[in-house]
Order: C-alpha cells, then structure tokens, then sequence
C-alpha cells in the first residue's frame, strides 16, 4: 500500500483515503490542506478547519481581536472586516448590543434592523398600532411612536378634498383642506397648481392666466390686465384702476404714486400741469 502522490509505503504509517485514493500525511498537506488566513500557517490532519467568508483559520486563530478568545461555536460581531466577541464588540466599538422591543442581546446571524440609533431584532421592530412586524417596509413616526403605513392612513392621514383618498405623502393646503398635489387644480383650466402662484376667488383656486382672462381689471393706462391680489400690484380710483409704473401724468409722465392729482375726464394730471 502506497502514497498515490510519492509512492512511499504506507505500511505502519497514518495516511489521509480522498476518492479511494490514498495520501501521506506530507502529500495531503502540500496537495489540500488550507492556509489560516490569521497565521498563514496550514491547517494539517487532526486540527480544526474553520471557515468564515471564503477564508480558513485554526480554532485557535479564529479569534476576538481584543481579548483573544476563540469565537468557534461563539455568537461574535464583525466591524470594519474585525471580529469581536459581544463583550468586546459592546465595550469597544461603543455599540449597545441589546434590542429595545425585547432587551435582549441581538446574536449572530439573527434579522437586525438600525433604527435611531438602535439595533432591533426584525420581529421586535413593530408598528405601534397593529403589532405587526414593519421590516423593510415604509412607516411613520408619530411622537416617538412607529406607525406602518396601512394604520397611519387608516387613523392619521388627512382625506383629500377633491378624490375623498387619504394623503400619504406630500399635499397642499387651501381654505383649510388638504388635497394631493395632483388634485389641487385651476379651477377653469384644471392644470396643477401645487408650486405656482395662484389666485382665489370666490373660495376657488385660478391659476393667473385664468384669473386675469376672468377676474383681472384692465389698466387704464396700458390696457393690459392686472392681476389680482399676490399678483402686480396696483392703484384703483373710483371704476378705474392702473398698475403702479402706468399711474402717471398723462401729459409730463411723472409717476403720480403717494401724490395729489387733478382728474379730467379720462386723464389724470399732476397738479404743475393744471
């Protein structure tokens, strides 16, 4: 009986049988035995293989790298490609290792999630109204309080007052109602109104063109509209009005603005051209 790979005898002597074939233990060694990523030293016959990621250590190398105890058959934590048993991980990187649903100490290899600060076990992080496990899935937090997205719309979301759907994301607000943003419309040409100016009359919304097409006064100076109230601003005198830079003299020109002036008819005049 003899070596496959050196063809010594094997008589009296340990040897390693892979496939039926059989090695010395020398030949094993240099053909499959694997290097400890930690001493760089192999791991022959008789000692422990242990593997972690796609590297092999020794029992003994498999260690926390503070206080050097084994972690094989050990719950340990890994930070910044480091290994650290859960005393160590607590006390070293300043990371409180206990779930505040259970208070119990989250181990290896055990569903976590991060969530202000803390690290839940994922069946300990549930909504505050249903008890159901929230997981990855969105919520709300409502006075420290953590609401899954199915309770916070069925007890908190406001209704929107066009389509009578809650609001679960951003909205708009107008005459103390809420509406989706895409709801929110000119109330003549129905284009969105969410971000622009607008203009309300008659307690309904109008997009400006619409508010001068229908509402705006027409400048008796220019001829051309005057928007409404948030719009241009502008001065009114008796049925008249004009926009402030077309309040002039209609024979110098002078701006008549915070002045006296004389009215003729249709012409406005500063009281030097009277």
């Amino acid at each position: 009986m003899e070596c496959v790979s050196c063809n010594k005898s094997l008589a009296g002597q340990q040897y390693v049988e892979l496939e039926k074939e059989k090695y010395c233990l020398k030949c094993h060694e240099n053909k499959f035995a694997n290097a400890c990523e930690e001493c760089n030293k192999k791991i022959v016959v008789g000692q422990k293989d242990l593997s972690y990621g796609d590297k092999h250590y020794h029992e003994e190398c498999f260690a926390c790298m503070v206080c050097k105890i084994s972690l094989a058959d050990k719950d340990f934590e890994v930070k910044d490609n480091k290994r650290y048993c859960s005393n160590c991980y607590v006390e070293t990187c300043g990371v409180d290792n206990t779930c505040p649903g259970c208070n119990q100490v989250l181990r290896t290899g055990e569903k976590k999630l991060e969530y202000g600060g803390s690290r839940w076990h994922e069946t300990c992080f549930v909504c505050t109204a249903c008890k159901q496990p929230v997981g990855t899935a969105s919520f709300f937090k409502r006075d420290e309080a953590i609401v899954c997205e199915n309770c916070h719309v069925e007890k908190f979301a406001k209704t929107c007052g066009k389509c009578s759907k809650p609001i679960t994301g951003s909205g708009v607000t107008f005459e103390e109602q809420a509406f989706h943003r895409d709801c929110f419309l000119c109330e003549a040409c129905k284009n969105p109104l969410a971000g622009v100016s607008f203009t309300k009359e008659s307690g309904k919304p109008y997009c400006q063109d619409c508010y001068s097409k229908k509402f705006a006064r027409s400048c008796s100076g220019c001829r051309k509209s005057i928007a409404g109230p948030g719009g241009q601003r502008y001065v009114k005198f008796e049925e008249r009005a004009w926009h402030n830079d077309c309040f002039n003299c209609n024979k110098c020109k002078t701006t008549l603005i915070g002045k006296g002036f004389h009215s003729d008819g249709q012409l406005i005049i500063c009281p030097a051209c009277i």
